[in-house]
């Protein structure tokens, strides 16, 4: 008995070590893959605290979790002057062994803490909000190439968000304060269920 003690009293030591060690070994990776995906995905400049950047295996074990502190996004001129998004703390959840496989980072949950969301639409029609790269890759190499970043979310959560929407063209403005939105689905199946559910203190039109 008393071996048998010893042998789970290091297997529970191995497991809090590789629980210690494993967000420290793959941060920087994992920080170059998301600031990767980001510059190649996104026409707009991209910003976060480096410092409340941070890993853990605690929060959601198995899966991995990645905190980013002040994350937020300022759009190209005409737009550079006006954040697109600004977020206190943008959490994921990452699937464990697609990142220790590193052929796709699959992304499990989300979350956004204090979300700021200001969209405007100027009257010739330009958006802030559309800021996506144009693909290049031809119809065949689109059909071959590998995903870096794979999204399968099972749930999310938004706390205490504010939306401004400036429409010139309609012309509207429209205000939403004190919105808290949470929702579960899996979406890597082609068939399920989506629960939500959204509260909003405020709203003016």
């Amino acid at each position: 008995m008393k071996k048998v003690l010893i042998i789970l009293a290091v297997l529970i030591g191995l497991v809090l070590i590789a629980a210690v060690a494993v967000p420290i070994i793959f941060k920087e990776d994992i920080r170059a893959a998301i600031d990767k995906e980001l510059d190649n995905s996104l026409n707009a400049k991209i910003y976060y605290d480096t410092e409340a950047f941070s890993l853990s295996l605690f929060k959601s074990f198995p899966d991995l979790s990645v905190t980013v502190g002040n994350f937020g996004i300022v759009g190209q001129a005409p737009f550079d002057q006006d954040t697109l998004v600004s977020v206190g703390e943008f959490g994921l959840t990452l699937d464990i062994m697609s990142v220790i496989s590193g052929d796709q980072i699959k992304i499990v949950n989300v979350s956004l803490i204090n979300p700021n969301i200001k969209v405007l639409v100027l009257e010739d029609g330009t958006a802030n909000y559309d800021i996506a790269k144009p693909s290049e890759e031809t119809t065949a190499e689109a059909e071959t190439a590998s995903e870096p970043i794979s999204i399968q979310i099972q749930g999310w959560e938004i706390t205490n968000a504010s939306l401004i929407y400036d429409d010139a063209t309609l012309p509207m403005v429209t205000s939403i304060g004190g919105m808290n939105h949470s929702g579960s689905g899996d979406f890597s199946q082609d068939v399920f269920d989506m629960s939500t559910t959204t509260t909003v203190e405020a709203f003016s039109l």
